[in-house]
């Protein structure tokens, strides 16, 4: 999860220097924080977000690898966001498109592996 998350932090810094040169608040909050401080707390949130999922999903006596829309899909990202905030202290529309995104971005990455035979469900 570590190696995800630096490679994810290093990702956003890159666009955030190519992209946003004139770019204010989260950009510049990204490149304030350390690089391997905002890796580990992006997956301590994310993984952190997924066992609290797995969790509740249990209590509710939901079978293992059942699918629970749109739990599965928000999880890890609502906990990394969520661990991240402390740091990067995300505006309202921030939360909004990131949370919409990779919900889209996850259904289509879950469908595809379904297509090519590497998931068993296609959601």
């Amino acid at each position: 999860g570590f190696g995800f998350a630096l490679v994810g932090v290093l990702v956003q810094r890159w666009i955030d220097s190519a992209v946003c040169v004139s770019c204010s608040g989260f950009s510049n909050a990204i490149a304030s924080v350390n690089i391997f401080v905002l890796a580990a707390l992006y997956s301590f949130g994310a993984l952190g977000g997924d066992a609290l999922e797995s969790f509740v999903k249990r209590q509710l006596n939901k079978p293992a690898g059942s699918t629970w829309v749109p739990f599965d899909q928000l999880d890890f990202i609502i906990g990394a966001l969520l661990a991240t905030w402390p740091v990067l202290h995300y505006s309202g529309m921030t939360v909004v498109a990131v949370v919409g995104v990779m919900f889209v971005a996850h259904i289509i990455s879950t469908f595809v592996g379904f297509t090519f035979g590497l998931k068993d469900k296609p959601i």
